[in-house]
């Protein structure tokens, strides 16, 4: 999802995006580095962002990238918008909790007692997916995710 925004006293106008990560950052080839400075994409800077982003999926965290781009004048009320999702800024990857609600595990439990087998769907990136399973009681905290090909290897769509 992306806005455009107008900053009226520089007179300049920004394009701003936000995301799911491993998709955004295929849009983007630049950062902010941590002593604010502009910088090209590394191959290192995507390393770091992958394992940033399993870090936080990890805890139960949806992990959102937020992108930006200065745009020219003469662009701004274009017709087609997608266009000027490119060549942008990272600027920020940012983890967001949504908590279960607290009767949650105990239903799932109650559920699982009577013999019901419960499923969850979700768009969230898997490792997300799967730590909130393990909160909601839904599948074991001692689960690991089988590697690809074995039997029991899903994936989040």
């Amino acid at each position: 999802m992306s806005a455009i925004c107008k900053l009226t006293k520089q007179n300049k106008y920004y394009i701003f995006s936000k995301g799911a990560p491993e998709i955004l950052i295929n849009y983007c080839n630049r950062y902010v580095d941590r002593n604010n400075q502009v910088v090209n994409i590394t191959d290192q800077f995507k390393e770091d962002l992958a394992s940033n982003i399993s870090a936080f999926a990890k805890n139960s965290l949806r992990t959102i990238l937020v992108c930006y781009e200065e745009l020219p004048k003469d662009v701004v009320n274009t017709t087609e918008p997608e266009k000027l999702e490119k060549d942008l800024i990272v600027l920020c990857l940012a983890g967001i909790k949504d908590p279960l609600k607290e009767s949650v595990p105990e239903s799932v439990l109650n559920c699982k007692k009577a013999g019901i087998i419960v499923r969850m769907v979700t768009g969230d990136n898997t490792e997300t997916a799967i730590a909130i399973a393990k909160e909601a009681h839904i599948i074991p905290t001692n689960f690991e995710r089988p590697a690809k090909g074995e039997p029991g290897y899903f994936v989040a769509m």
